[in-house]
């Protein structure tokens, strides 16, 4: 689906590997332009378990092959897809989407079926927050106690590797969705370390163009949701804006490490790290 083709409306999908890994971050840049609106829900989780979503309609539909009960549907009804669809277009109104040209903001801080968002969702564009997996894990253990989760380093870091696989072979598997801009891929350290640049960047690939709004925020940044700043007053993690530290540093969360962290996260990660772009380190911190 070309930018020419797609609907007006059409809705944008930040998701990532796992939480921490600035969904939040890029929501709020986005969520700062006068032609995009956030749904009712921080973090609606509509991709997840919409493979169930896809099931249904397909045995629901070879059901009725057998007993002909789409001839009465219409051609424009008789597909799997037309029904996914219209589900997930009754999921969208359901959660504040507008009959205007605007576009409709949702968030899963993870890759939650993300195979059928675009025959759930169609038209929809779907922007992959990738970090660097130290910084996740190190963020993520963190953060968990909020979510009441105590998780190990090690299944947290088998977590980030099973679902960059997952995302490994999804791309492969859908070269024309990514090359027609239905899957972008967002580096969170470019993000973060060239916001204007990389903003102007995305935004040409969502066919929107910079706003006034994206860069007065760009030009007084802020910060949401950091599991490194001062908790709120109930001691968890606080997404109200905070004014960023002139310290504040994202980037590398991970540079505390012991080398024997490093050896163990390099076991169960390291080879799915290299082929995202990341150098793992080795020996006594050296790269």
């Amino acid at each position: 689906m070309t930018e020419q083709s797609r609907q007006p409306g059409a809705p944008i999908i930040i998701c990532a590997p796992m939480a921490r890994s600035g969904t939040t971050f890029c929501k709020f840049l986005l969520d700062s332009h006068p032609q995009v609106y956030r749904a009712d829900l921080h973090e609606d989780y509509l991709l997840q378990n919409a493979d169930s979503l896809r099931f249904y309609t397909e045995t629901l539909f070879e059901r009725w092959d057998g007993i002909r009960a789409k001839q009465s549907l219409g051609p424009e009804k008789s597909s799997p897809d037309a029904l996914l669809s219209a589900i997930g277009s009754t999921l969208l109104q359901y959660i504040g989407q507008r009959n205007s040209p605007e576009r409709l903001l949702l968030k899963t801080p993870r890759l939650c079926d993300l195979h059928v968002a675009l025959r759930l969702f169609p038209g929809c564009q779907v922007l992959i927050m990738i970090r660097d997996p130290r910084s996740v894990v190190a963020s993520y253990l963190r953060a968990q106690t909020d979510w009441g989760m105590a998780h190990s380093f090690e299944s947290i870091a088998g977590r980030w590797a099973k679902s960059i696989r997952y995302l490994s072979e999804l791309l492969a598997e859908n070269q024309q969705a990514v090359r027609d801009n239905q899957y972008i891929l967002v580096r969170y350290e470019r993000l973060a370390s060239d916001t204007e640049n990389e903003l102007r960047l995305l935004l040409e690939k969502l066919n929107l163009p910079m706003a006034p709004e994206c860069m007065d925020l760009i030009e007084n940044p802020i910060v949401r949701g950091s599991s490194f700043l001062p908790r709120g007053e109930d001691g968890r993690v606080d997404f109200r804006p905070q004014p960023m530290p002139e310290n504040f540093n994202p980037l590398e969360r991970w540079r505390d490490w012991t080398p024997e962290r490093h050896a163990k996260f390099n076991r169960l990660c390291g080879s799915m790290m290299q082929k995202w772009g990341y150098t793992p380190v080795t020996g006594r911190g050296e790269g």
